[in-house]
C-alpha cells in the first residue's frame, strides 16, 4: 500500500443540520494527508445544504451532490460511491455517519489498518457520544427503585450493562428489584452540565456501587454519588451467529477499555472505509435493502472473493446512536431489519435456514399480535412490520 493513498469520505445527510457541525468539523482537522468529503445530501429541508455550501467556499475538500428527495440510506451512499468510483485516483472510500463525530487520528488509523492486501474493509471503534455512569444495585431485601435523577433530568428508563439483564435493554422506572439479586445500569450524562446523581428508593433497602464509590439506603430515601463515568461502546465489528440467524455489535454496551484490533464478520458502515476496487469487482452496496444490514451484506460478499474485514481500535469515533433516525425503534426498522435479515439468511446460509428463520420470526409476529390485543401500540406496530418483512422476504432481492 502507497504511504499515504488518496481516500473520500462520503457522508449522507438528512435533515441533519444538528449534527453536522460536529460531524464536518471533525473530519476536515483530520492530519491524514490527501482526503476529499462527499456529502450527499438526500432532499434536506433545515438549511444543511446552505450550510455545508458555506463550509464548502473555505474548504475545497468539500463536495456536495443535491438530491431532490430522500432516496433512502442504501441509494444515497450509492450515489456518493459512484462519484467516487469515476475518479480512479481514490484508493479507499469511507462511509461515515453524519451524526458520528470523528476522534484525533480517526483517519490515519483506519486507512492504515489496510497494511495486508486481503483486508477489504476496516471498521472504526464506534462509542457512544455522551458518556455514561454505571451504577450497580444489590437489593437487600425486596425493594422498589423509584427514580434516577441528574441535576434537573430525571430519567423515565435505564439501560442495563453486564449484570441481571440483557445488554443494552432498556427498564422503565419505577423498578420492581428482587432481593440479592445484582442490577447494572448505564446513565448517559452531559459532561459540561453533570452533577450529582440521585438514586431514589420507594420501598425496600438497598446497596448502590457506582466506581469505587458504595453508598445504602436502609429504607425509603434517597442518595447521591458524584458523576465521573465514561464512554460506552457501540460497535467494535460486528459477527453473525450462524445458530440465532442475527447480527451482534461486538462489545455494545461495555463501557470503553483498550482492545485488540482483530478480524471480525462485518463492518458498521457509522464508520467503515471499502477499497474502491474492490467496490469496482463485486458492485456497490445493494439497493434493494434501502436501510439497515446492508455494511453486513457487503463485507460477507467480499469474504466470498477472498477479503476480509478488520476492527481497527485506535480508529475511534463518537455516534449519537440513531441521531439520525429519531433515537427509537421505528416501523422502518422494524421492518427493514427483519426484512433484509430474511434476505441475507436465504443468499448466504441457503433456503433451509432461511425457512428455519422466516418460522421463527412468524412466531414472533403471533406472540405481537396477541399482545396488541390488549390495546398495546407498539405490539401492534412489531406484530404488523414483521408480517410485512415475511411477505416481502418471499419476493425477489437484488443478488450481486
Amino acid at each position: 500500500m502507497n504511504k499515504s493513498p488518496q481516500v473520500a469520505v462520503v457522508i449522507l445527510n438528512w435533515n441533519g443540520l444538528n449534527f453536522l457541525k460536529q460531524n464536518l468539523v471533525s473530519v476536515l482537522d483530520q492530519e491524514y494527508p490527501s482526503f476529499k468529503i462527499v456529502v450527499v445530501d438526500n432532499g434536506s429541508e433545515d438549511g444543511s445544504v446552505k450550510f455545508l455550501e458555506r463550509i464548502k467556499k473555505h474548504d475545497k475538500r468539500l463536495e456536495i451532490i443535491k438530491l431532490k428527495t430522500n432516496s433512502g440510506y442504501v441509494q444515497g451512499n450509492n450515489t456518493g460511491l459512484e462519484k467516487i468510483l469515476k475518479n480512479k485516483k481514490f484508493e479507499f472510500a469511507v462511509l461515515l455517519n453524519n451524526d458520528v463525530k470523528v476522534g484525533k487520528g480517526w483517519l490515519n488509523s483506519l486507512i492504515a489498518g489496510f497494511a495486508e492486501r486481503d483486508i477489504g474493509i476496516c471498521t472504526s471503534k464506534i462509542l457512544l457520544y455522551h458518556p455514561y455512569q454505571q451504577i450497580v444495585i444489590i437489593p437487600r431485601e425486596d425493594s422498589v427503585l423509584e427514580s434516577i435523577q441528574i441535576g434537573d433530568l430525571r430519567y423515565h428508563s435505564l439501560e442495563y450493562t453486564d449484570g441481571f439483564d440483557k445488554k443494552g435493554s432498556l427498564v422503565e422506572l419505577p423498578k420492581s428489584l428482587e432481593k440479592l439479586k445484582i442490577y447494572s445500569f448505564a446513565v448517559p450524562f452531559d459532561r459540561e452540565n453533570a452533577e450529582k446523581l440521585q438514586v431514589t428508593l420507594s420501598n425496600g433497602g438497598i446497596k448502590v456501587f457506582s466506581g469505587s464509590i458504595k453508598k445504602e439506603l436502609k429504607g425509603p430515601g434517597s442518595v447521591k454519588i458524584n458523576v465521573s463515568g465514561g464512554n460506552v461502546i457501540q460497535n467494535a465489528g460486528s459477527d453473525f451467529l450462524c445458530k440465532e440467524m442475527t447480527f451482534v455489535d461486538r462489545n455494545i454496551f461495555e463501557f470503553d477499555r483498550e482492545l485488540p484490533s482483530m478480524l471480525v464478520d462485518a463492518g458498521c458502515g457509522a464508520s467503515m472505509a471499502i477499497r474502491t476496487d474492490l467496490l469496482r469487482r463485486v458492485g456497490l452496496l445493494k439497493n434493494s435493502y434501502f436501510m439497515y444490514n446492508e455494511d453486513t451484506e457487503i463485507s460477507f460478499r467480499l469474504a466470498r472473493v477472498g477479503y476480509k474485514t478488520k476492527f481497527v481500535a485506535n480508529s475511534v469515533c463518537y455516534h449519537y446512536f440513531w441521531g439520525s433516525s429519531g433515537g427509537q425503534v421505528t416501523e422502518r426498522q422494524t421492518f427493514y431489519g427483519t426484512r433484509n435479515r430474511l434476505w441475507f439468511v436465504r443468499e448466504y446460509f441457503g433456503v433451509l435456514k432461511y425457512l428455519y428463520f422466516f418460522a421463527r420470526t412468524f412466531g414472533r409476529s403471533v406472540i405481537w399480535g396477541m399482545k396488541s390485543l390488549t390495546g398495546d401500540k407498539k405490539a401492534k406496530m412489531f406484530s404488523e412490520n414483521y408480517f410485512r418483512a415475511l411477505i416481502s422476504s418471499i419476493g425477489s432481492y437484488e443478488k450481486q
